[in-house]
């Protein structure tokens, strides 16, 4: 590779000269302080499963709040508990946001309660053009 201050092709270093992180050589580098860039850990993605037929229950913000002061939890101490913002509590308990699975799941463990619902259509009296069983085209008509 070459160096982005003098162009020689040599093996190069990170370099912070004069404010500016560059990639120079070790001649280079000496104007300025080599720096190590750590290594930066792949942070691996929560996988979220989640099923076609699992929703959160409408109201989630008494349950939170509820559960929250039957443990005599601030919504602070809350946060840093299941490691969200204190600003993320205030707004599950307000309404004005939805926790998305993966905060309702740690809501779920850290205060005892069940903020997902399974709905088995299957097992839901819905009519159906037909006397089969029902098919999605009974589930788009319903949702209408």
């Amino acid at each position: 590779m070459q160096c982005e201050l003098c162009g020689e092709e040599t093996e190069l270093v990170n370099a912070l000269v004069e404010g500016t992180l560059v990639n120079a050589c070790r001649a280079c580098a000496g104007f300025g302080k080599i720096v190590h860039k750590p290594k930066l850990k792949k942070k691996a993605s929560p996988k979220i499963v989640e099923e076609d037929n699992d929703f959160l229950v409408s109201n989630y913000d008494e349950l939170i709040r509820i559960a929250r002061q039957k443990k005599g939890l601030s919504q602070e101490e809350l946060a840093v508990k299941i490691g969200e913002k204190v600003s993320q509590i205030k707004k599950f308990e307000s309404k004005s946001q939805e926790p998305n699975f993966i905060v309702a799941k740690k809501l779920n463990k850290e205060l005892g309660i069940s903020l997902i619902e399974k709905k088995d259509f299957e097992k839901e009296n819905f009519k159906t053009k037909n006397d089969g069983p029902l098919t999605l085209g009974d589930i788009i008509n319903l949702k209408k």
